[in-house]
């Protein structure tokens, strides 16, 4: 499988992924989805497009905060999941920011996410730890 990245194109295709991933977890949390907000922080996030051999199956998202990144998401279509795309795509963020200068990157993610595990082994550590949201940083300055 060839993994690749490009600016994204498609703010719906994004938003479908990330709702239809998400939806479980909204459920649970009693968290009602804001498709204005996806819509508005779009336009002040960098969004690229996860592709596997061509095709677009998943997106990442992240928004530059001083000096520091914020991730708001990292999503990979059901069907590509525990295929190394995600694991991947974080890993090629992680150089992209080292590149630039930047001091951190941070994240939320759902108590409980499967993807908590993901951002743990590339050396995130809570820092805020929350009943439904954790907040997430890897230092990338030492």
């Amino acid at each position: 499988m060839k993994f690749e990245y490009r600016p994204a194109q498609n703010y719906q295709h994004a938003q479908r992924l990330v709702r239809l991933n998400m939806q479980d977890y909204y459920t649970q949390q009693q968290v009602e989805w804001n498709a204005q907000a996806f819509v508005d922080s779009w336009q002040d996030c960098e969004n690229y497009e996860l592709l596997v051999d061509g095709q677009v199956v998943g997106v990442v998202r992240w928004q530059a905060q001083g000096d520091d990144w914020y991730i708001r998401d990292l999503q990979v279509a059901e069907d590509f999941q525990n295929r190394g795309l995600g694991s991947w795509a974080l890993e090629a963020l992680i150089e992209e920011a080292q590149a630039e200068g930047i001091h951190n990157l941070r994240l939320r993610v759902f108590r409980g996410c499967r993807a908590q595990e993901l951002y743990q082994r590339f050396g995130f550590e809570v820092t805020l730890p929350g009943d439904v949201v954790l907040t997430m940083k890897r230092c990338l300055t030492h």
